[in-house]
């Protein structure tokens, strides 16, 4: 008896046999209170994993419902931060006109491009799914586009940051020390900015590879759906073409030193692998 008593507080101490809420894949990317919001209205949904592919699945009418309410809430919110950091980095480039330009024309590209998402997600998926997904991805895309401009902001002004308290001591999946096994250990042995550029291009390898493969493993599963293959290769080419001057502004704002080379290295590996994270919900969505 003592020893089964004992085995059940050791099974209890470990989690085992205890049901666990369920976590979104990738939750830590869009911020404290989407999480919040969303525990609180999913508290009966337990267990790792939930068929987001079943349409008659309970708990997953139930994520897609909390999904649509806290993540259209917080986006709401993170779009209007985004819109007073954007009005704040204008004034910084007051002076500028061509960094301004610029960084309207990446911002237009963005929007162009998280446009597409939600067609690309409804031409392999449910509907529900489809703008569930859309939601996390674009609220997953504001946050760090906030993020972005709240580096540029503190580090060119005095100007008070927009939504600086959700981004503190938050490590997003798609964080650059994240690339590959052992990147964080490579940038903190970095001694100069040869040493970081090596660190950023093998991450640059190893995520381009991810990219290439999962996109060509949608194409392939999508091989008698015509429509579904244009709407993601529309969408994918449409991303190629905002990520390629998606930092351009920063050097035409504080010149072409090494250290706004790395940082525009490191926007646009975070951006390649937030990408590669997109792909792999199209992909995991379109397997029905």
């Amino acid at each position: 008896m003592k020893f089964l008593k004992l085995f059940a507080a050791l099974q209890i101490l470990a989690g085992i046999g205890v049901s666990q809420a369920y976590t979104l894949p990738h939750h830590e990317n869009y911020g404290v209170n989407f999480n919040k919001c969303f525990e609180l209205l999913t508290p009966d949904v337990t267990g790792a994993k939930c068929d987001l592919n079943n349409q008659k699945s309970a708990c997953a009418e139930k994520i897609f419902s909390a999904v649509k309410k806290c993540g259209n809430s917080e986006l709401s919110r993170q779009k209007t931060r985004f819109e007073k950091n954007l009005k704040t980095a204008g004034k910084i480039m007051a002076d500028n006109a061509e960094a301004w330009s610029l960084l309207t024309n990446t911002v237009r590209q963005w929007n162009e491009f998280t446009a597409l998402v939600k067609p690309a997600f409804a031409s392999v998926t449910s509907a529900e799914r489809a703008e569930a997904e859309s939601v996390l991805y674009e609220l997953a895309a504001v946050i760090k586009m906030n993020t972005h401009l709240k580096y540029f902001i503190s580090r060119e002004s005095d100007n008070a940051v927009e939504g600086y308290e959700d981004t503190r001591n938050v490590r997003y999946t798609y964080d650059e020390r994240n690339a590959y096994p052992g990147m964080e250990k490579c940038i903190s042995r970095a001694v100069s900015m040869t040493d970081m550029y090596d660190c950023q291009s093998k991450g640059f390898s190893v995520q381009d590879q991810k990219l290439n493969k999962t996109y060509k493993k949608i194409m392939s599963g999508l091989k008698n759906n015509a429509n579904a293959k244009d709407a993601v290769r529309a969408m994918e080419r449409k991303w190629v073409v905002y990520k390629e001057h998606a930092s351009d502004y920063m050097p035409a704002y504080t010149g072409h030193g090494s250290a706004v080379l790395a940082d525009q290295r490191s926007f646009s590996l975070e951006e390649l692998m937030l990408q590669n994270i997109l792909l792999e919900r199209i992909e995991e969505a379109a397997r029905r």
